[in-house]
């Protein structure tokens, strides 16, 4: 994907959120955290390139930023919390050694999203398209 089919994505993706506010402490409701997530799903398994284990892990770690949720992925967990330090980060939070996130009080826009989205596709374990 070139930078701008990324950042077109990104866009698309924050066009999704109900909410682009980053509230620590106010999570969403389980439910409405859900439909987000698989919305996002849907739209990230369009772009070919993020394939399926990509649109899993980047909607879970949006949502869960977001939403104020961790540890609930099963098998994606490792994943998830790795992507969503990554937004964190992004975002102009920290981490601590033990892994706890401070993610600043403040909006998620594009260009975080576009950051994770990049962050993903030049993963070494990802190969969205190993080929014959």
């Amino acid at each position: 994907m070139t930078v701008d089919e990324i950042f077109a994505l990104a866009q698309q993706v924050h066009a999704l959120l109900p909410s682009t506010r980053v509230a620590p402490g106010e999570p969403w409701e389980p439910d409405e955290q859900y439909a987000v997530a698989d919305r996002l799903v849907q739209l990230l398994v369009q772009a070919r390139q993020i394939g399926d284990l990509g649109a899993e892990v980047l909607a879970a770690a949006i949502c869960g930023t977001l939403g104020g949720w961790g540890g609930r992925y099963g098998s994606l967990d490792a994943l998830v919390e790795e992507a969503k330090t990554v937004l964190t980060r992004q975002a102009g939070g920290a981490s601590d050694p033990f892994g706890v996130r401070r993610v600043p009080a403040g909006e998620l826009g594009a260009a975080h999203i576009a950051c994770l989205l990049d962050w993903w596709l030049c993963r070494d374990e990802h190969d969205p398209d190993p080929g014959p």
